[in-house]
């Protein structure tokens, strides 16, 4: 799935000045560590969710490019110290009558201001005859979509608290789809919600009473919040044992399944910026999950990677595209090797340390086939 097209990056930490075009249904980031990698979905976690890092606030001054403050400076000019992040997007089929084929939505974020100032290129494209509908009708549909858009920031380190807050999304998508097509359950959560709020207001009289202290208890708002019980358990020799007591790597492969899950399930569109899948995964599990990645889980989500893997750096397709980022003085570049030609593909396996690994398995190679060092035949 491909709504994004190209994303265009100005001053947001490492990255001072980036175009990454030629984007794809999957998405593969790679370089050395420490080059800027993650900040192109950081910038797509900012641009979509108004944050960085997950769970965690924008700040202004951790994320301005530390190039262009010593730019600024040296300049002396004043009200240049900004973020901008502008995405061009393809129009999805549904919106077909409302919004152009394609078009470019920027969010700016300037100093001492939490409050980001958007713009788009509508106006110019309806003064192009670009437009298949009035511009107060596009601008509508443009709003729309934009909040439908649910970008997914996963980050590298899968810790307990976001191992929990994935298996409540869970549990709210397996409910709200279970209630939905069952009248009787939805009746009987309704029944359950007006007799909580029967005992609440019991609860709120009595502390009243005995203490002259008004209370506010607020019940659920929607219905899946009445059963907030959800356990994931896997099934082992030894009975059942719950999912988030068992290995990094079982945890890791079952994110990207949990979230194609809600995706495939939810009404938006969904984009998910995901570090380092291969994260604590063996390399046949990090091969099968690249392969997911481009066969599967692409079919409904536009996914954005960072990878070392040589699992998912090797995979290729017509709905694939692979960046390779390297940095040099506290600025970062992202180029798609499609557009810089075979030589980067060389280089990041140089980099990523691959044609070492290359090396050491031909040496092991050739001192296990005698007949291939000896020259009898070709290996």
């Amino acid at each position: 799935m491909k709504l994004i097209n190209k994303i265009s990056i100005k001053y947001f930490r490492s990255l001072h000045s980036v175009e990454i075009k030629n984007v794809r249904d999957l998405n593969v980031i790679t370089g050395r560590n420490d080059v800027g990698k993650s900040n192109v979905l950081k910038a797509l976690n900012l641009f979509f969710n108004g944050q960085t890092d997950w769970e965690s606030a924008y700040n202004f001054y951790d994320n301005f490019s530390k190039k262009r403050l010593e730019e600024v400076r040296q300049e002396s000019v004043k009200g240049k110290q900004f973020i901008s992040i502008k995405i061009d997007f393809t129009r999805p089929e549904n919106f077909k009558n409302s919004l152009p084929i394609s078009f470019s939505v920027e969010r700016k974020w300037h100093r001492d201001s939490p409050i980001y100032i958007q713009s788009d290129n509508l106006a110019y494209l309806e003064k192009s005859g670009k437009l298949p509908s009035s511009i107060t009708t596009a601008q509508r549909s443009l709003a729309k979509l934009l909040n439908r858009i649910h970008f997914e920031y996963v980050p590298a380190i899968k810790d307990r608290a976001y191992i929990n807050n994935l298996l409540g999304r869970l549990q709210r998508a397996l409910l709200d789809s279970t209630i939905e097509q069952d009248k009787t359950l939805m009746e009987t959560a309704k029944n359950l919600a007006s007799h909580i709020e029967a005992q609440i207001d019991e609860l709120r009289s009595d502390f009243q009473e005995a203490t002259s202290i008004q209370t506010m208890i607020t019940p659920p708002t929607n219905i899946s919040s009445l059963f907030q019980s959800f356990l994931v358990s896997t099934n082992t020799d030894d009975g059942s044992i719950p999912l988030i007591f068992r290995g990094d790597g079982l945890q890791s492969r079952y994110i990207a399944s949990v979230l194609n899950y809600i995706a495939v399930k939810s009404k938006n569109v969904h984009i998910w910026g995901y570090e380092e899948p291969e994260i604590a995964l063996e390399y046949s599990h990090a091969s099968k999950l690249a392969n997911d990645f481009k066969d599967s889980y692409s079919k409904y989500v536009q996914i954005f990677t960072t990878s070392h893997s040589p699992a998912f750096i090797a995979i290729e397709g017509e709905n694939i595209a692979t960046f390779r980022t390297s940095q040099e003085n506290l600025k970062t570049t992202v180029s798609n090797i499609e557009l810089i030609g075979k030589e980067a593909k060389h280089k990041i396996n140089e980099e990523l340390g691959i044609m070492e690994i290359q090396k050491e398995i031909h040496k092991i190679y050739m001192s296990k086939c005698p007949k291939v060092r000896k020259g009898l035949f070709k290996a």
